[in-house]
């Protein structure tokens, strides 16, 4: 899958997910539900990382994510003509 359709993919996945947890007071995106979002830069590592309490920790505490340095236009699109549809080496 390209990085764009990837991105694009998992962005809407986590927005999913986020929206459909319950907004507790005692997290940060519960004590500003009424105000703003409360957002999260993930890089590909992290984003399909099986670790629990990063999960955990992003779904509870963030009403946004947004991809980190993997869209960044340098490494989507180095140069004219040029657009990379898969993961960076970088990430």
């Amino acid at each position: 899958m390209g990085l764009f359709k990837r991105s694009m993919f998992l962005g809407m996945a986590a927005i999913a997910i986020l929206d459909g947890f319950a907004q507790a007071e005692n997290t940060l995106r519960g004590a500003f539900a009424d105000k703003f979002l409360i957002g999260t830069a993930l890089n590909v590592r992290q984003v399909e990382s099986k670790d629990k309490a990063l999960q955990a920790l992003v779904r509870d505490q963030f009403s946004a994510v947004v991809a980190e340095n993997c869209m960044k236009a340098e490494v989507v699109q180095p140069k004219d003509c040029l657009l990379y549809t898969s993961p960076s080496p970088r990430d």
